[in-house]
């Protein structure tokens, strides 16, 4: 798992709120 997935997991809760 690279943590580009993780900050773009974020990144897209966060747009989403």
């Amino acid at each position: 798992m690279s943590k580009l997935v993780f900050v773009r997991d974020i990144l897209q809760i966060m747009k989403k709120k």
